[in-house]
Formats: C-alpha cells, sequence, structure tokens
C-alpha cells in the first residue's frame, strides 16, 4: 500500500514582504526628465519631441515617433526656456530648429487629444451631457471628471462645481468644441464616468492645463500633487 506523502504547507507571505513589494512597483514607474529643469517626471506630465532628419524640432504629443527623444514639462514656460537657452540643441546634440509658434502647435494638438478622448468616452457610452443629466452624474457619484464650456453661465457652472465635491473640473473647451466632440449642438455641460475614459481624458487635460492655465481644476482631489503650471523650474 502507498503512503501519502505529507503535503507541504505553503508559507504565507508576510505582510511587511507584500508592502515592500508594493512599494518596489511604485518605484519602477517609469519616469523621464525635463531637460527644462522640472526634474524626472511621469511620461503623462511631460511633452516629447523628437528631431527630424532637417533638424527640425518636431512635438510627439502620442509618443511614437522613432529615435532620440528629449522632454519637456507640459507647461509654455518650461517649453520657452528651452528653445531660449539651446536645451533641445544639448539633448539631441545636434542644431534643432524649433518654430516660432512652437507653444501655440502644441497648446491646438494638445486641445485636439482632449476633444477626441472626449469623443471616444461618449462612442464608449462614458459620457454625459445636459445639465440634469451631468447633476444626476455627481449626485450618485459616478463623475470622474465635470467638464463646463468655457463660455457657460457662470450660474449653472457654479451650481455644478458645487457639487463636484473632490472631483476634478475642466472648463478648457468652448461649447462649440464640446459640441463637435458630443455630437450634440449647444452643449454646456458635460460629465466622464469614473473609469479608463475619465483618466484618459485627465491626462490630456492636465497637459493642455499647462498651456492654457486655469484649464482644469483638481483642487479637490485627496493627496492631490501640484499641477504642472504650480511646478517650481530651475532656472539657470
Amino acid at each position: 500500500m502507498r503512503r501519502k506523502k505529507p503535503r507541504r504547507r505553503k508559507r504565507r507571505r508576510r505582510l511587511s514582504n507584500r508592502r515592500d513589494d508594493i512599494c518596489a512597483d511604485k518605484a519602477k514607474a517609469p519616469t523621464r526628465t525635463c531637460i527644462a529643469g522640472g526634474g524626472a517626471l511621469a511620461p503623462s506630465l511631460l511633452i516629447r519631441f523628437a528631431r527630424a532628419p532637417d533638424g527640425a524640432l518636431t512635438p510627439d504629443l502620442g509618443e511614437k515617433l522613432p529615435g532620440r527623444g528629449a522632454w519637456v514639462s507640459a507647461d509654455r514656460d518650461a517649453l520657452q526656456r528651452a528653445v531660449r537657452k539651446g536645451l533641445f540643441n544639448r539633448a539631441f546634440k545636434a542644431e534643432t530648429k524649433a518654430p516660432d509658434d512652437l507653444a501655440d502647435q502644441i497648446e491646438a494638438g494638445l486641445e485636439r487629444r482632449v476633444s477626441d478622448a472626449l469623443g471616444l468616452a461618449r462612442r464608449q457610452g462614458a459620457a454625459v451631457a445636459g445639465f440634469d443629466q451631468v447633476k444626476a452624474a455627481l449626485d450618485k457619484s459616478q463623475a470622474g471628471v465635470l467638464i463646463a464650456a468655457s463660455d457657460a453661465a457662470d450660474d449653472g457652472r457654479e451650481k455644478l462645481a458645487r457639487r463636484a465635491g473632490k472631483t476634478p473640473v475642466f472648463g478648457g473647451l468652448s461649447s462649440t468644441a464640446l459640441s463637435a466632440a458630443l455630437g450634440k449642438d449647444g452643449v454646456k455641460h458635460a460629465a466622464i464616468l469614473e473609469g479608463p475614459a475619465a483618466t484618459r481624458f485627465l491626462k490630456e487635460a492636465q497637459r493642455l492645463s499647462g498651456f492654457r492655465p486655469g484649464a482644469l481644476d483638481r483642487s479637490g482631489e485627496k493627496n492631490e500633487s501640484r499641477t504642472i503650471s504650480d511646478r517650481p523650474h530651475e532656472h539657470k
């Protein structure tokens, strides 16, 4: 008769070890260094640039262009400092020509990305539009971001903002832009429900706020770090 092998007891990992693993995972989060003195930041708070073969500086908002990249905080002042001090030449180790309207190009590109993220949220069924629908989403704590048109009436904006609590509030697009993104005329108020769609939208909205001050208010969030426009930069 075969003797059964005794079962080995699985040792439980200590709680402290699990905490160490969590800390290690956080430590592995990728960062990039801002060439304008902004320090090491998450890529979502930066803008990547590439150098074309003819030496032209090219914004890579989607972070997909091949070759060496240079990163700058998503902030108009940081970008202007990088251009003024020739920091792109140093980063690419070659003469790099920046267009005069580079900051405006980036602002326009980021606005398109914000609008695209909102349109995608609509197609995924993760966006609501209209004062009453937005109010209902806020009252049920379902909203991941509250969106108000920059030209919306102050009364409506303030009423919804009071209900937002810790929900980020974005006001960087006009009613015309909101309406185009949502496929509905006359949109003044919208919201994206909590989840991946809101996270995607907030990444682009955060970067746009560095070129359009006041576009995003995250002051109500718990333990929220300062926005890019509030971060100090080294001046050399």
